[in-house]
């Protein structure tokens, strides 16, 4: 069984970041350890919220675990709270790498053209610290735009996507999977496989809800069956069609900002 490290946010209240990813991957045979960023009260979808600091717990844990010689096959980083975090993580990631763990990087700070609630330029300039370390990394199209510098447009044109994936190659990135994608007036996911130099658009009916915690359900459905030796693409379309199916599930939900059941 693979084994994965999720450097990311535990939230008290709400399916989101490890709370989804944790059951998801689990599912999919995969071992999660975990190392968390922050402890956060809710979901931030509440606009209020509580948040603790966890750069001292991640800097000791790390000393423990290297004195421990524990190994991991994969590393996914989702929310960073701090430049401090943003550089041990980086540092961590380019040590283990030696051992040919590879990294996956989901730059969480915004979406629908706009940051989250309690997200700056701060924010932005952590995840731009990561990206040269990851083997995958997995924006949405927001994002993407906020990391490059580009216009966020409601859709754009398929040179524009090539553009735009261009960019964050050129930020360091390898291979791309870019969520929530418009093109054409058609929602779709790019894929960029940095190994064959492929790029490839995959068109989905949008449901229109926004739900808290789907962009972490489909980044471990998308990470598990990469680890468990499918292609980029086809571990994409995996990771669309199941999280379509729950996003559709659960559509009528009292309170989306809860995530998905």
């Amino acid at each position: 069984m693979k084994n994965i490290l999720l450097i990311n946010d535990f939230a008290g209240v709400g399916k989101i970041a490890m709370s989804s990813m944790i059951p998801t991957l689990s599912k999919l045979g995969i071992s999660s350890s975990y190392l968390p960023t922050a402890l956060v009260s809710n979901t931030l979808s509440y606009g209020e919220f509580e948040i603790l600091d966890t750069t001292s717990y991640i800097k000791n844990t790390i000393k423990c675990w290297d004195k421990l010689g524990f190994k991991f096959d994969a590393i996914a980083t989702g929310f960073v709270l701090t430049e401090e975090q943003a550089k041990i993580i980086f540092d961590y990631c380019k040590k283990v790498k030696d051992n040919e763990t590879l990294i996956f990087v989901d730059p969480i700070f915004a979406d629908h053209g706009k940051l989250y609630n309690s997200m700056n330029t701060k924010n932005i300039n952590n995840m731009l610290k990561l990206i040269p370390i990851s083997d995958y990394l997995i924006p949405n199209y927001t994002e993407a735009c906020f990391l490059t510098n580009t216009e966020y447009k409601e859709s754009i044109s398929f040179e524009e996507v090539k553009e735009l994936i261009e960019k964050l190659i050129n930020l360091g990135a390898k291979s791309i999977v870019l969520t929530s994608c418009v093109i054409n007036n058609k929602y779709n996911t790019v894929v960029y496989d940095a190994i064959s130099k492929k790029l490839k658009t995959i068109t989905y009916d949008y449901i229109p809800v926004k739900m808290a915690g789907t962009g972490d359900i489909f980044s471990a459905i998308l990470i598990a069956n990469i680890l468990n030796d499918k292609d980029i693409f086809i571990s994409t379309i995996k990771a669309m069609e199941k999280v379509y199916k729950l996003v559709f599930l659960n559509k009528d939900n009292h309170d989306l900002a809860l995530g998905i059941n």
